[in-house]
């Protein structure tokens, strides 16, 4: 039996929350873009349409002989966004991860080549969760480059759409969103190819990025979206503290076909940005492209004289810094372990005692204390929160590394198993004369 959610509970819902969606009426598109429509029939939010003469059925159902012989995929941006799909492009702050996905959101809209690669021209939708006025002025700054507002005689097919969205929460922001799509639609004639989130965190509502729940039911809602719409979903997303992968649960990266990442270096004062392919389902082998960003001169404030500017992309021949060789990373890993060995050790002589077997062991409290002074003295001024987030992995590293083990509220240096066994409950033996 099918349910018709735009009367019911979502799964995740609370009664409250479900009250509230179902007693809400839904703007319609022209609410979003100030747009004046008439004859609009007011909808509620629903996952899945079930009107008896519906255009669409819940699943769709392709025997293996419909299948065509020969298919081939259709491209947006060639061999790298296909068709309808749903791709991330992340990265750490200030590596340019928005400047490049405004550039190729724009030559898509304009249908340009993005840096010799062909597109598919259409609608574009940019959703600026994060600085709209900056994104903005990017994208004067992209009229000012490549010129002119009209695409075949018709005004430029790129909006920019501000707001505060929740995808976690439930659908009725998604489906907001494609009504809004749909009025932009209607006014420029044009169907919609592709959809810019920027970015993830500042769409995720009151989610925890870290669960695999959350970022599942902001999947669900990316997922409405592209299949309403039926156009190619981009979602900007930032990096783990590390850069080494995108912040948050893997269920992103296993729900996306593609995800791409944007890196900075500076060489004699240059800075370069990288965009490189982690993962593509079906692609050939993506061609890592270099940029370097130009300043525009925009409008001059009149009581100041200061002139604004944004920043447009140029191709580079540049090449990236190379990933560290395995000895090198086996050399920062030694490091990194010498580190962790030698703050245990102070810490063990600042505050550590020694029981009736030999074995020396610090507190947890005095533990932690002592790496928070550590690495509060170290580097560049840290943040209560941040610093809490570094003892917290220290913890975890001096266990994993073999350096010490937890037994109860104390670290002790090393046990081994026999010593482990002074330490940990054991089950009475009646029969053993030696059993206390």
């Amino acid at each position: 039996m099918m349910v018709d959610y735009s009367k019911e509970r979502l799964p995740w819902e609370s009664d409250e929350a479900a009250a509230r969606r179902l007693a809400r009426p839904v703007m319609h598109p022209g609410a979003f873009i100030g747009s004046k429509m008439d004859n609009v029939v007011l909808m509620r939010p629903a996952i899945v349409k079930t009107t008896p003469n519906g255009a669409r059925e819940r699943f769709t159902i392709t025997m293996l002989s419909d299948i065509e012989e020969n298919p081939v995929k259709e491209w947006l941006v060639d061999d790298m966004l296909g068709e309808g799909e749903f791709t991330c492009l992340w990265g750490m702050p200030g590596s340019g991860k928005s400047v490049i996905v405004g550039d190729l959101a724009y030559h898509v809209a304009a249908g340009k080549a993005w840096h010799g690669k062909p597109v598919k021209q259409g609608l574009v939708i940019y959703i600026a969760a994060e600085r709209a006025d900056l994104t903005r002025r990017r994208f004067a700054a992209l009229r000012k480059t490549y010129g002119g507002t009209n695409v075949g005689g018709k005004r430029h097919p790129l909006a920019v759409i501000q707001g505060r969205l929740d995808l976690t929460s439930g659908v009725e922001d998604a489906s907001a969103i494609v009504a809004a799509i749909r009025g932009v639609e209607a006014q420029t004639g044009q169907k919609c190819v592709l959809v810019v989130i920027d970015t993830l965190a500042r769409t995720f509502g009151a989610g925890e990025e870290n669960s695999t729940m959350d970022m599942n039911k902001y999947v669900v809602a990316c997922d409405l979206i592209r299949d309403e719409i039926t156009a190619h979903i981009i979602v900007v997303h930032h990096s783990s503290r590390t850069g080494e992968k995108p912040r948050g649960s893997i269920a992103l990266e296993g729900a996306v076909d593609g995800t791409f990442k944007v890196t900075a270096s500076k060489k004699k004062g240059r800075k370069s940005h990288f965009l490189t392919d982690d993962k593509e389902n079906d692609s050939p082998d993506f061609e890592r492209l270099a940029f370097t960003m130009a300043s525009v001169e925009l409008g001059t404030n009149e009581k100041t004289g200061k002139v604004t500017t944004a920043p447009v992309l140029e191709r580079s021949d540049e090449s990236p810094p190379e990933e560290p060789s395995e000895p090198d990373k086996a050399m920062a890993a030694a490091i990194k372990e010498t580190r962790n060995q030698s703050m245990f050790s102070m810490a063990l002589l600042a505050a550590g005692e020694e029981d009736d077997h030999g074995l020396v062991s610090v507190r947890e409290a005095d533990l932690r204390e002592h790496a928070r002074q550590t690495l509060s003295a170290t580097g560049r001024e840290k943040s209560e929160g941040s610093l809490r987030s570094m003892v917290n992995r220290f913890l975890r590293e001096i266990r994993d590394e073999g350096i010490a083990d937890k037994l109860g509220d104390r670290y002790f240096a090393k046990p081994t198993p026999a010593a482990r066994s002074f330490h940990e409950p054991r089950e009475k033996d009646p029969d053993d004369p030696n059993s206390k």
